[in-house]
């Protein structure tokens, strides 16, 4: 993997993210650049470069046309978390066509596959965070389902059939991609592993249960 286009891209999404204004002003989130870089950086490198030229590409068109596909991806989420809301709004949100609409959908899908598979062997790294399924949307959280599904849409038809091409070839190769993620995630954030990450994390999770006696109520 080239890592200069991989920053490349990272940098160019973090400055969209910078000019996404929610409802309650700036997030915590947007201050967090380390956190950004890891998982953003961490995606970018179970891709290849060709995917990774071909979303710079197309962040090059939103910029060019004056969008932002961060802030479409998170207004589109609201028909899930905030129906009522993104009735208010979704006449300003441009049009996506159906067959983006239907690659986004069977990506979505398969990405979901495999984490439900990364939970059973890494249950407190890949279980942690957002819930899995649409259907556990609500206006606090938004499921991994739901955010991947609304990412994608903003991807061009060319970006999609790139990554749909890189999925056919993990499958083929018995590669779980959202552990290829997590796996290059862990490193940037200081891990040596996956297994280590987990590692931690369990050790963490139960020291927190047994000190904390709200968790001795039964």
């Amino acid at each position: 993997m080239n890592q200069e286009l991989i920053d490349k891209l990272v940098a160019e999404e973090w400055d969209f993210f910078q000019k996404v204004q929610g409802e309650n002003g700036r997030a915590s989130c947007q201050d967090d650049w380390n956190t950004f870089r890891a998982m953003r950086s961490g995606q970018a490198l179970a891709w290849n470069d060709e995917i990774v030229q071909s979303w710079l590409d197309d962040l090059a068109n939103y910029r060019a046309e004056g969008r932002n596909p961060m802030m479409e991806k998170y207004a589109r989420m609201m028909e899930f978390t905030e129906p009522e809301e993104y009735e208010k709004l979704k006449a300003l949100l441009p049009p996506v066509e159906e067959g983006v609409r239907a690659m986004a959908r069977h990506l979505t899908e398969r990405m979901v596959a495999w984490v439900e598979q990364a939970r059973e062997e890494f249950p407190y790294v890949c279980g942690a965070g957002r819930p899995l399924h649409s259907n556990e949307d609500s206006e606090r959280d938004t499921s991994l389902e739901t955010y991947d599904y609304c990412e994608l849409q903003t991807y061009s038809p060319r970006t999609l059939e790139l990554l749909a091409k890189r999925y056919d070839e993990a499958e083929e190769a018995g590669e779980n991609l959202y552990l290829t993620t997590q796996e290059a995630t862990a490193r940037l954030q200081g891990y040596g592993s996956l297994a280590e990450a987990e590692r931690v994390l369990a050790y963490s999770t139960r020291c927190c249960y047994h000190d904390d006696p709200l968790n001795q109520r039964m």
